[in-house]
């Protein structure tokens, strides 16, 4: 996933430095709901191989609709 991959360089950059960042993600279901599940794998990769950059970190997950063409 390119926002991942972007945020991964990101983290390398500024290793043990304090930073903030803000990733917006709506691409993946945005249009179809059904492909929100295909990045769970990637985030799960993506926390386990940063887990010990997370240590003084905090993550916050939100939604700002539900799927948009529901009727």
């Amino acid at each position: 996933m390119v926002q991942l991959r972007y945020l991964q360089r990101f983290i390398d950059a500024y290793q043990g430095k304090r930073t903030f960042a803000f990733q917006w993600s709506q691409d993946m279901s945005h249009d179809y709901l059904n492909l929100i599940g295909s990045a769970d794998g990637d985030y799960e990769e993506f926390f386990r191989k940063n887990q010990e950059n997370f240590d003084d970190t905090i993550v916050i997950f939100f939604s700002d609709h539900d799927y948009r063409t529901c009727q």
